[in-house]
C-alpha cells in the first residue's frame, strides 16, 4: 500500500507513526508500505496560524 494513500486515509497521520503502526501490525493485513513520503499541502495548511492584523 502506498504510504501517501495511507497518510491521507488515516487523517494525515505523521509518517513515523504510520510506519510504527504497520510494524506493530495495528493496520490489519497491511504488511508493507511502498513509496516515499511526499510533500502534503493539506498538512502544511493545517499547521498555519493566522497573523494578527490591525483593525
Amino acid at each position: 500500500v502506498d504510504i501517501n494513500v495511507m497518510h491521507r486515509r488515516l487523517g494525515h497521520l505523521n509518517f513515523r507513526s504510520l510506519k510504527r503502526m504497520v510494524a506493530q501490525k495495528q493496520l490489519g493485513n497491511i504488511a508493507k508500505l511502498t513509496g516515499e513520503p511526499a510533500f502534503c499541502e493539506a498538512c502544511v495548511l493545517g499547521k498555519m496560524k493566522k497573523l494578527p492584523f490591525k483593525a
